[in-house]
């Protein structure tokens, strides 16, 4: 009887560790400011263990993008979460439409790791097969933009999106 009342007390004190690791919710995106700020001084404090730290910054890389978005305006944007097919690291990319002109997009890309942005590209794209899908010039990535609606399902050779 001991035995099971000591298991049960040692499940409710472990169970706000198992949930914190399992998964990133932002709580709020209406106040882009106020969400960045919050996931800033969680990302500050220690982390309880290595997917926690994870969480932490795949968190604070999600609210960066939703920050630098909101400043955008009305153009086409999209926030985009997945991993690298290499190292099978979290990566979350933002994307701008830069131009549209005779059925060719200009696109920028840019990834974004907790504190820090990566690299920004711009590639050219145009129509593929189906209705809404772009392919870059060179190939290696593709897009699904759907007028008034926005960007879905980003892939290109450095990441592979999560699936909703």
């Amino acid at each position: 009887m001991r035995l099971a009342a000591l298991a049960l007390v040692a499940a409710f004190a472990f169970a706000p560790t198992a949930a914190e690791a399992r998964r990133v919710r932002l709580k709020s995106t209406r106040d882009a400011t106020s969400t960045l700020a919050r996931w800033r001084t969680r990302a500050a404090l220690p982390a309880k263990s290595p997917r926690c730290a994870e969480c932490t910054r795949h968190g604070l890389s999600i609210a960066r993008a939703l920050f630098k978005q909101k400043g955008m305006g009305a153009r086409g944007k999209g926030i985009f979460s997945g991993r690298d097919p290499v190292t099978n690291e979290r990566k979350v990319v933002h994307l701008e439409l830069i131009s549209e002109q005779n059925n060719t997009f200009t696109i920028k890309t840019e990834h974004i790791a907790g504190e820090l942005d990566g690299a920004s590209s711009t590639r050219v794209f145009q129509a593929g097969a189906t209705r809404g899908q772009l392919v870059s010039t060179d190939g290696r990535a593709r897009v699904l933009l759907i007028p008034g609606r926005g960007f879905f399902d980003y892939h290109d050779d450095t990441f592979v999106g999560d699936p909703e």
